[in-house]
């Protein structure tokens, strides 16, 4: 039995999808869809990190935005885009829920374009690895920019290559073009720009067409000059980014790739692994066979090989170098656009291997992950709406609400609206988004509770009672203590300073109220802002070192 028959297509007519790959792809965008469809239903209301994004968008004018874009983590096209679409939908949180399930559909529409003008028909393999990764459908649906860059990333690899396989001016400018809104969506969009158009240079450079690799090489020039009015805000962003800095390591890269790939289902990681190292080899091993005339078509299927091992190659290392360049504590959706431009070249790499075979790959990848990734998408994003309804409802004007962390308050700022004072845990008096200048000089303060102690004894004392978005821990005895900030090993990172805070305010507040209650939301499952709330009442003061706890849970 010949092996190579077997897997390989021996001429372009046998490469020709048949019923089974149809039937295959049609049946995967199908599930896709549905499971895009069951987050739009799922998520529900608006998490922190989407509110920041969402208030930003409907500051009065785009100057505003500008002027505040250091507090987010895209440039401005998003921004736009919302603005459009809450003028024409509205602001509610269905109206963007029902936005990022469009987007969703997007990205299906991208993957099914991108796989055609790259030779492979149907799009089996990156329907597969990419369209049934629960991580990547939250959060390309979400109110961030992930998932519109992820359909300017799948665009940009296959116009790259479409203007690679028949070079000519107007292909080259839409891809210049193409590369400019992926940009101006995500900012490390740039490293995959680089590594298409380097992907499309590398392959003009073997057909010795050294004008057609400049081209290429000069079509991410627009993109990279319509950054440079943003280094005015990375400056300022670098006065506070001490504050969520970290030293970043291989092991939590590695840690933060799994939990994106394979949160739902182990092992996917490997097998996303196994696809892109088997690709890479593959595309290896074809791309340099003997070349005839560079217009038959098995010169081109090894141009396209050559193509998509460049830019995959180049893409990983870039993207990863990007990541530890920022040294943010990197989080799943930072790896959504490579994802998607990784699967997308991986299926265009393996367009000599029969369609049957591809077939039957995919849908045994499908089988084992869907179960997980139905599960997935149907949590809840957060449950401080329910909390916020919860103090809605029951706080007076006479109580007090303590939240923390203090990052909570942007979710509120939605959803809060009852007659308690809000006391943040540091006490800042902005919640609209994430305004880190505000927490910075905290974290060197020496007693940054006065005004929260005073508030807190002036409610118990008074008869009113004490609540909380977010957990405040009973700590028996005395609560360490920081020295102010920087710190020699973390320097200004706010983190240690977070839950020191959250001790002494949980340990002044179980000292001194005479019973103390904790509602939990009753939800299922919610993916990434969880907390509860608790509420304190009467006044009754008990020494640190004696205080005990009364805690009741309220349902």
């Amino acid at each position: 039995m010949n092996l190579k028959k077997i897997i390989l297509c021996p001429n372009s007519r046998q490469c020709q999808p048949g019923m089974l790959a149809w039937v295959t792809a049609s049946v995967l965008t199908g599930v896709v869809i549905a499971l895009h469809w069951q987050l739009m239903r799922s998520a529900g209301p608006l998490w922190r990190d989407e509110v920041n994004t969402v208030n930003l968008s409907s500051l009065p004018c785009v100057a505003q935005i500008w002027d505040n874009a250091e507090f987010d983590s895209f440039p401005m096209l998003w921004f736009l885009v919302l603005r459009a679409w809450r003028a024409i939908a509205g602001g509610t949180d269905q109206a963007y829920r029902l936005l990022g399930f469009l987007v969703g559909l997007g990205t299906v529409a991208t993957i099914w374009i991108t796989s055609r003008r790259m030779g492979g028909k149907v799009p089996l393999l990156p329907l597969a690895l990419y369209g049934l990764a629960p991580e990547f459908i939250r959060w390309g649906d979400s109110m961030r920019a992930y998932g519109l860059g992820v359909v300017f990333a799948i665009l940009l690899v296959g116009q790259f290559w479409s203007a690679t396989r028949r070079r000519s001016l107007p292909r080259v400018v839409a891809a210049s073009l193409i590369g400019l809104l992926a940009v101006q969506t995500l900012y490390y969009n740039a490293m995959l720009l680089f590594a298409a158009a380097a992907a499309a240079a590398c392959v003009q450079a073997r057909r010795r067409n050294w004008r057609g690799a400049a081209a290429f090489m000069a079509a991410g020039i627009p993109a990279a000059v319509s950054l440079v009015p943003y280094l005015e805000l990375f400056h300022r962003v670098a006065e506070w980014n001490g504050l969520v800095m970290v030293h970043l390591t291989p092991g939590w890269l590695w840690f933060k790739l799994g939990e994106a790939l394979a949160s739902s289902t182990p092992g996917l990681l490997w097998v996303w692994l196994a696809a892109i190292g088997l690709a890479m080899i593959w595309s290896a091993s074809m791309s340099f066979r003997r070349r005839d005339d560079a217009g038959n078509s098995a010169a081109q299927s090894a141009d396209l090989e050559l193509f998509c091992l460049v830019a995959i190659g180049l893409a990983i290392p870039s993207c990863l170098a990007f990541l530890w360049f920022l040294s943010y504590p990197t989080e799943p959706w930072y790896y959504i656009a490579l994802a998607a431009f990784c699967a997308q070249c991986v299926g265009a790499g393996f367009t000599r291997l029969r369609p049957r075979m591809l077939a039957i790959a995919s849908i045994c990848l499908a089988v084992y992950a869907l179960p997980g990734a139905f599960g997935s998408v149907s949590q809840r994003q957060t449950n401080l709406d329910l909390i916020c309804d919860y103090l809605n409802r029951n706080a007076r004007a006479s109580d007090i609400v303590l939240v923390n962390p203090w990052i909570y308050a942007v979710t509120m700022s939605r959803y809060y609206h009852g007659h308690a004072p809000v006391y943040t845990v540091p006490m800042i008096d902005f919640h609209l988004w994430h305004k880190y200048p505000l927490v910075k000089p905290w974290l060197s303060h020496p007693d940054p509770f006065v005004q929260t102690r005073q508030a807190i004894d002036r409610t118990l004392r008074g008869g009113g009672c004490v609540w909380t978005a977010g957990y405040l821990p009973d700590v028996p005895g005395v609560a360490p203590n920081l020295p102010a900030a920087p710190l020699p090993d973390t320097g200004w990172l706010q983190s240690p300073y977070e839950s020191i805070w959250a001790m002494h305010l949980g340990g002044y507040l179980y000292s001194r109220a005479a019973h103390v209650s904790v509602y939990v939301p009753e939800v299922a499952a919610v993916r990434y802002e969880s907390t509860i709330s608790q509420r304190f009442e009467g006044w009754r003061f008990r020494p640190p070192a004696t205080q005990t706890s009364a805690d009741e849970t309220v349902r």
